[in-house]
């Protein structure tokens, strides 16, 4: 999991995984749970086959939600993945 903040303060967070093979520009979506809450629903784009990256709204819950929450839960393609935050 990675996060990147722009100039212009607007955030992504990022994910990548060995088994995927995504095309480059390639929509996915995603739910996030954060302690099991949620879900929180995000499209991000395939940068590469093995990464995916997603606009975060610059909104404070979703925000607080990284900043609170201990395990973030993300559901995608088919797999769940669990993150220590």
């Amino acid at each position: 999991m990675i996060f990147a903040v722009s100039d212009d303060l607007s955030w992504r967070v990022g994910w990548t995984a060995e088994g995927w093979n995504l095309q480059t520009g390639q929509s996915v979506d995603l739910e996030m749970y954060f302690d099991g809450s949620g879900p929180y629903r995000v499209t991000a784009k395939a940068t590469s086959p093995r990464l995916v990256l997603a606009e975060l709204a610059g909104t404070t819950a979703i925000f607080d939600a990284f900043r609170k929450g201990y395990v973030l839960t993300v559901r995608t393609l088919g797999n769940k993945y669990a993150f220590n935050l």
